[in-house]
């Protein structure tokens, strides 16, 4: 009896041991729970002072829906996203570089924003591994990519060429729209800034072309103007039938649109992309916006995929977004790791990005594999062209072809209020 006894002892005692041995090798081989899975890490750099900030705070929430969304479905390949933000301040060069600098060490697997201060965003992210996913639809852009092509691998632009912001507005405004000018004379005010000097340029080109048309005031303010008395007296002088006023800071337009409206002139006033910014309309009010037209490449207009994504932003923000491009972007992304099957081959992924087109709120993504930028055109990512009535934005062409929309996007043009005045 005591032998068996002690035999007993003695096979406990070895199971003990076996399993004190293994149970380190057997932890490593069971499923974490969901809290100790390590993340995948999304570098956001972005602007969260200055000038920018109200866009940057535009970005921030954007992001922060479309995280939502994958961690709500169980994360990326079964592990939680994070955000890991970045101060790109008000944009400058220096600024810029350290941001990515700050988050290539903070173990993110890709950089995703809408814009991060071209062209020093590319400069800044070529030189590391990491995909480089941005909405930038700057011209600046899009040259620092072709001119540095090689080393740009790891760089994709999803947006179209910001030419659209050009090319399109001119022609709806001067062939287009149902409206007879006094004269042909354009007047072109432009705020000192890559994107603004690039979209100027285009439309000098596209204005040469046209014999019919002349531009008679062409002035660069510099960034931050708020005072326009100057060139309004030029305006007020010239009375040009079109009036593109180019920036994407809403304090600018709003200043200009205030000063203007003192002593009109009888010219259709255009800006590109800034009163998407919610902050435009708050601060102009609807009254003073009322008439104005703009358009870009990204707002919202009534798609059907809209909807869902607005409800998720009304509930959390408590206003209907106007934009979707950092979460289509970082949605872009996320189908692409799925594909790649693992966030950090970066090669796959950013082939995956390319190789297959993803259907987003803006519309489809098709990246060109040799510019490394998103494809434009009705079919794609489509120019859009507003003129505001009543505080709406009315959609009246979307790219070349006019808009048969029905809801609150619906509507005709109207000549602004303060032309006959």
């Amino acid at each position: 009896m005591k032998k068996i006894h002690l035999r007993k002892q003695l096979v406990a005692i070895i199971l003990i041991a076996i399993i004190a041995v293994s149970a380190p090798l057997l932890s490593s081989c069971m499923p974490k729970p969901p809290e100790e899975v390590e993340p995948i890490k999304i570098g956001f750099p972005y602007p969260m002072v200055g000038a920018y900030a109200a866009d940057g705070q535009e970005m921030w929430r954007r992001i922060t829906i479309a995280v939502d969304d994958i961690n709500a479905a169980g994360g990326l390949l079964g592990r939680p996203v994070e955000i890991v933000p970045a101060d790109t301040k008000e944009m400058m060069p220096e600024d810029v570089v350290t941001a990515f600098k700050f988050l290539s060490t903070a173990g993110v697997d890709v950089f995703i924003t809408d814009y991060a201060g071209e062209p020093a965003d590319v400069h800044a992210a070529m030189v590391y591994d990491i995909p480089y996913f941005s909405w930038n639809d700057s011209r600046t852009a899009e040259r620092a990519i072709a001119e540095n092509i090689e080393q740009c691998d790891n760089v994709l632009r999803v947006s179209p060429s910001g030419r659209e912001y050009a090319t399109i507005p001119y022609e709806v405004l001067t062939d287009v729209i149902p409206y007879e000018y006094p004269n042909k004379k354009i007047a072109i005010l432009l705020m000192d800034y890559e994107w603004n000097i690039d979209i100027a340029k285009d439309l000098r080109e596209v204005a040469a072309a046209d014999p019919e048309w002349e531009i008679v005031i062409d002035e660069t303010h510099p960034y931050g103007a708020t005072e326009y008395g100057s060139q309004l007296i030029r305006i007020r002088e010239e009375n040009p039938g079109l009036i593109f006023f180019i920036t994407f800071a809403p304090v600018e337009l709003v200043s200009f649109m205030e000063q203007f409206l003192e002593d009109p002139t009888d010219s259709i006033v255009y800006n590109p992309y800034t009163p998407c910014i919610p902050e435009f309309l708050e601060l102009l009010g609807e009254e003073k916006a009322e008439g104005l037209f703009w358009g870009d490449q990204c707002s919202h207009y009534g798609a059907p995929l809209e909807e869902e994504f607005n409800q998720k932003f009304e509930e959390r923000w408590g206003y209907t977004p106007r934009l979707s491009l950092t979460y289509d972007t970082v949605m872009l992304w996320a189908e692409a790791v799925k594909r790649a099957g693992d966030p950090s081959d970066y090669e796959a992924v950013l082939q995956a990005a390319i190789d297959y087109p993803y259907e987003g709120i803006a519309g489809t993504y098709k990246i060109n594999p040799v510019t490394h930028v998103g494809t434009a055109g009705y079919d794609y990512i489509p120019h859009r062209f507003f003129q505001i009535q009543d505080g709406r934005d009315v959609m009246l062409f979307l790219h070349d072809k006019p808009f048969e929309g029905t809801g609150r996007f619906a509507g005709s043009f109207e000549i602004p209020p303060w032309i006959g005045k």
